[in-house]
C-alpha cells in the first residue's frame, strides 16, 4: 500500500493547509515510506520506488512544492536546500536494516535525544507502538527484524557497532 491523498490530508505531519505536500500527479502508489526522521537542518526518508516513477521525480515536485512554501511564508526567494538529495539504492536486508538504524538514530548522534523513541519528528515509534500512521508502512521493516522487540534491541546495536561505516551518510 503506498501514500494516499486521504492520507496526507489527514496525517499529524501534513494535514495544514499551508504545509500540504503537492504530489497528487504523482501516480498513486507509486512509492512506500518505511522510515523518516526530519531534523532541524535536514531530514531521511527510507523510500520504496513501487512502479516506473522515479524517486528523483518525487523528490523534484515534493522540494519544489516545500521550497515555494517555505519563500511564501517568509516573503523571501531563492533555494530553500543547500544541495541535491543523495540517493543510495539498498541492495539487500542487511543494508536496510543498517540504513533505518541511521535514520532513527540521527536524533541521537546528534545530542538531540537520549534515545529514538523520545524524539516525535521520526517513523521510529510509527514502528514501536501503534501511532497509527498512514504516511508509514510500518510492518515491513519490523518483519525484516523479526519484530518489534528485535527492532527495539537491534537498532541501537547494529547503530554502534557501524558508527564509522555509515557515517558516510552525512
Amino acid at each position: 500500500m503506498g501514500i494516499k491523498k486521504e492520507h496526507l490530508n489527514n496525517s499529524e505531519l501534513t494535514k495544514s493547509p499551508k504545509s500540504r505536500i503537492r504530489i497528487e500527479s504523482l501516480e498513486p502508489g507509486s512509492f512506500k515510506l518505511h522510515a523518516f526522521c526530519l531534523m532541524p537542518n535536514h531530514f531521511h526518508l527510507l523510500i520504496e520506488q513501487c512502479s516506473e516513477e522515479t524517486i528523483s521525480k518525487l523528490f523534484l515536485k515534493f522540494l519544489t512544492s516545500f521550497s515555494r512554501y517555505v519563500n511564501l511564508k517568509h516573503k523571501r526567494v531563492g533555494y530553500v536546500f543547500q544541495d541535491r538529495f543523495k540517493a543510495v539504492q539498498i541492495e539487500s536486508n542487511s543494508q536496510l536494516m543498517l540504513i533505518s538504524s541511521y535514520i532513527h538514530m540521527n536524533p541521537v548522534k546528534d545530542n538531540i535525544v537520549r534515545k529514538p523513541e523520545n524524539y516525535k519528528w521520526s517513523s521510529y515509534n510509527d514502528l514501536i507502538s501503534d501511532r497509527n500512521n498512514h504516511l508509514i508502512c510500518d510492518k515491513f521493516l519490523v518483519d525484516i527484524f523479526g519484530g518489534v522487540n528485535n527492532f527495539i534491541k537491534q537498532n541501537e546495536r547494529l547503530y554502534t557497532r557501524m558508527l564509522p561505516e555509515i557515517e558516510m551518510f552525512d
